[in-house]
């Protein structure tokens, strides 16, 4: 599994405990190399055809992401893509938008679009609406299903425990708390709340409040991250090495 070059992969929800890590034979970049370097953006991550895979680099500098709170990353940190946030441990999943156990979702990268609609996710910054997978899929026959996808239980153990959820704002999320390309750690949250629904299909369906915790650098504050910088040397990641 990896990010492709022409577009981030995407997708709603994941949870597991094992980290996948996507790797693949290629050419190593020249150690450098300003972009592809030895501690430069996208150390210790090869271009295999359209794809980003990790190299041999890669296992000196992976930081684990199965732990919850910030681990070691500042709030405000900035990735080209998914892969990048799994090797510097920021999210478990190269593809999937949460990473999490069975007691709780440990990261979440938002990367829908989000209708602010009753029901529907919803991203007002500090707080944000997230509803389970599947929410306006699932139906009666399926419902047992529903209720017991790791990734809808993991956001219920969320709840349970209370622990704090790295979250990550995608470009593809739009609207004004997501970066203009990649990905940006935006800090700790907490589900604080839960809201039952019923979808048109009459499945039933979970909507989760996530309040940022207190004491982290603002978010008016992570506006201009990506820099004007950061975003150059995305444009030039496209040019390979």
């Amino acid at each position: 599994m990896a990010d492709t070059a022409d577009n981030q992969a995407t997708g709603n929800t994941e949870t597991e405990s094992n980290q996948r890590m996507p790797h693949g034979e290629s050419a190593l970049p020249p150690a450098d190399h300003p972009i592809w370097g030895e501690a430069q953006l996208m150390d210790g991550i090869s271009l295999k055809g359209k794809s980003y895979v990790f190299n041999e680099r890669a296992r000196a500098l992976r930081r684990p992401a199965n732990v919850y709170g910030h681990n070691g990353i500042q709030v405000g940190a900035w990735y080209p893509f998914y892969v990048n946030a799994l090797l510097n441990g920021a999210h478990g999943h190269p593809v999937k938008g949460i990473f999490g156990t069975h007691q709780g979702v440990i990261s979440l990268v938002l990367s829908n679009a989000y209708s602010g609609e009753d029901g529907y996710d919803a991203d007002d910054g500090d707080v944000i609406r997230y509803v389970e997978m599947g929410a306006h899929k699932v139906t009666p026959l399926t419902q047992n299903a529903h209720d017991r996808a790791r990734e809808n239980l993991s956001l219920s153990a969320s709840y349970e425990y209370g622990n704090p959820i790295r979250v990550l704002r995608s470009y593809k999320a739009g609207g004004p708390w997501a970066p203009s390309v990649g990905l940006r750690y935006d800090g700790l949250y907490k589900i604080v709340g839960v809201r039952g629904y019923v979808n048109e299909k009459e499945g039933k369906y979970f909507q989760y409040r996530l309040e940022r915790v207190a004491a982290q650098t603002p978010l008016n504050d992570l506006a201009t991250i990506p820099s004007e910088d950061q975003v150059a040397s995305y444009r030039q990641i496209k040019a390979g090495y």
